[in-house]
């Protein structure tokens, strides 16, 4: 089954736009590169430490270690046996990235997995924001090809969100034959042949199409969307108006 992005199209028609200030200029999966072993341990310490609020967050977890809605994401890929992880970037530092736990430079990128897991939760700032997760098997230069009935062509990561006919947020990779891209002016580009496996650096941004900022599971997401919920709620349906 197909899955869909969690970020409705409607992000994007309203006008907030990939280049929004708290974006990465790129996906830096590579940035922070550890392995299968070590991505499994990191993804562990930060659900743990999520859950353990020690910074005293109002609520009850802190999300900037690891947001609670890719929870299903990560279990889904665990089952299948690989290990997404999370990615963080310095907020308070025109949003600079932060190496986590097991990345080359630090001086724990020797250590496995369990070893991460057992790391203090001050081995991440407290400013430090959950950007994004690294999901293994897109390599930062693979591109695909993709082949429209404009007669333009696409190169892109196969991790690239772009819009579908539906409106749905799939990556590029998920694309099949017969799909069509969403332009910026509502028209319709019909995917006539897909090549995988291309190198090359993939285009960013894909002028006149609709698509996603790199970071498409920030933990902003959130606050946008409840914000378009809220703009789109009728005044008399709201107490007190």
């Amino acid at each position: 089954m197909r899955k869909h992005l969690a970020i409705p199209a409607l992000t994007l028609l309203l006008g907030l736009n990939a280049q929004a200030s708290w974006t990465l200029s790129v996906y830096p999966c590579t940035f922070d590169s550890i392995n299968q072993d070590q991505a499994r341990g990191r993804q562990i310490w930060a659900r743990y430490w999520a859950t353990q609020n020690p910074y005293g967050l109002a609520g009850t977890r802190d999300n900037r270690f690891w947001m609670k809605l890719l929870d299903a994401e990560a279990d889904d890929a665990a089952a299948l046996g690989y290990y997404i992880y999370p990615l963080y970037v310095d907020s308070l530092d025109n949003y600079n990235r932060f190496l986590g736990p097991g990345a080359k430079g630090t001086w724990n990128a020797h250590y496995t997995g369990d070893q991460i897991i057992a790391l203090s939760y001050i081995y991440k700032p407290v400013h430090v924001i959950n950007d994004g997760v690294c999901e293994p098997g897109f390599a930062a230069r693979e591109g695909v090809t993709l082949h429209l009935r404009s007669g333009g062509r696409l190169l892109v990561s196969p991790a690239h969100p772009l819009v579908n006919q539906e409106g749905w947020m799939l990556r590029a990779g998920e694309l099949s034959v017969g799909d069509s891209l969403m332009r910026t002016d509502g028209s319709l580009d019909e995917v006539l042949l897909i090549e995988p496996g291309q190198d090359g650096e993939p285009q960013t941004p894909l002028d006149g199409y609709l698509e996603c900022p790199d970071t498409f599971q920030s933990e902003r997401v959130e606050e946008l969307n409840r914000l378009l919920l809220r703009g789109n709620v009728p005044d008399d349906l709201i107490p007190g108006r």
